[in-house]
């Protein structure tokens, strides 16, 4: 069974002959043409579905911006933390008079 007819009858075993035939360097025995179709499938394949998980993460960051990350230009410094009641800077220095 040539390899062309392969392909139509049972594409798993056609997969396991063509990837045999060019590891072992003898690529004229491939299915050359039904190869390469199956690369470009696969390009598109994949593109197709990082265009979609592309769409999908733009319409979750529209919807709920909170958890978004950031696009590039758009990150911020970080504000400093909040002084704590107890730190020295907030307690009276004793000859300060407090506002009453």
């Amino acid at each position: 069974m040539s390899a062309a007819e392969l392909y139509q009858r049972d594409y798993y075993e056609w997969t396991v002959r063509n990837a045999e035939l060019l590891r072992s360097g003898r690529a004229d025995e491939a299915d050359l043409a039904n190869i390469a179709e199956e690369i470009e499938d696969l390009g598109r394949r994949e593109r197709r579905e990082l265009l979609h998980r592309l769409r999908l993460l733009i319409i979750v960051g529209s919807r709920f911006p909170a958890i978004a990350p950031p696009l590039a230009g758009e990150l911020q410094p970080a504000k400093p933390a909040r002084a704590k009641e107890d730190s020295p800077r907030r307690k009276p220095c004793g000859t300060c008079r407090e506002s009453e």
